[in-house]
């Protein structure tokens, strides 16, 4: 989990079985490349957090694969969302 941090780099991580696999709380101009997050509740949650760039990363077999919450100007490019409940969930962002 990151909050209130900008200008990070995660690269081929995995979060397996816990409640969120990545996180971004108010945090802004983070990179997240080629991360997979599986059997968690979220598997990627960005709340309140601007401009990341989140790039081919897999959220499989969680209750939310990707998760936005009143988050703008990030890019979601090529991640893929499998066997979740449900894959992207998006509230108050743009």
């Amino acid at each position: 989990m990151l909050s209130t941090s900008n200008y990070n780099i995660f690269i081929n991580n995995t979060a397996i079985s816990n409640t969120y696999g990545v996180i971004l709380d108010s945090s802004s101009d983070n990179l997240l490349i080629s991360n997979n997050a599986s059997n968690n509740n979220i598997g990627f949650a960005l709340a309140d957090s601007t401009n990341n760039n989140v790039t081919n990363n897999s959220g499989i077999s969680n209750v939310y694969g990707f998760g936005l919450v009143n988050s703008n100007g990030s890019k979601f490019i090529g991640n893929n969302a499998e066997r979740n409940q449900y894959g992207f969930f998006v509230n108050g962002t743009s």
